[in-house]
């Protein structure tokens, strides 16, 4: 259901618990806003078939573990937040290479190890 789907904002909602696998096979997604709620648990490494996806927010949420990989294949990609969650791990040193359009990357206030210099030269806004 709702294959055609381009943007969805859930945010500021009320919502729990983790999140449905089942949001990656939204495989037209543009613009994706779930921040502000109380979601828990791991990202789905699934969100990473969302190749139309240039707009990815799930700041302000109890997110832990680490980013998937497969997060770093949305070429697409201009706009990230994960901010204010409690997300670990790192960025992979070559993330810019396979993000060429990311210009605003928001992780701050996180348990990130470290996060790439070379990913912060091509940013418009971090």
């Amino acid at each position: 259901q709702f294959i055609e789907l381009k943007y969805l904002n859930i945010g500021g909602n009320r919502l729990t618990g983790t999140i449905p696998v089942a949001l990656g096979n939204l495989s037209k997604l543009e613009r994706f806003f779930i921040s502000e709620n109380q979601i828990q648990g791991n990202i789905p490494s699934e969100f990473g078939s969302l190749t139309h996806l240039m707009a990815f927010s799930m700041q302000r949420n109890n997110l832990t573990g680490t980013l998937p990989e497969s997060l770093f294949n949305l070429s697409a990609l201009w706009g990230l937040s994960f901010m204010t969650n409690q997300l670990t791990g790192h960025l992979p040193k070559d993330a810019g290479r396979f993000l060429p359009n990311l210009r605003r990357l928001y992780m701050h206030i996180n348990n990130f190890d470290a996060l790439s210099r070379i990913l912060f030269l091509m940013l418009q806004d971090f």
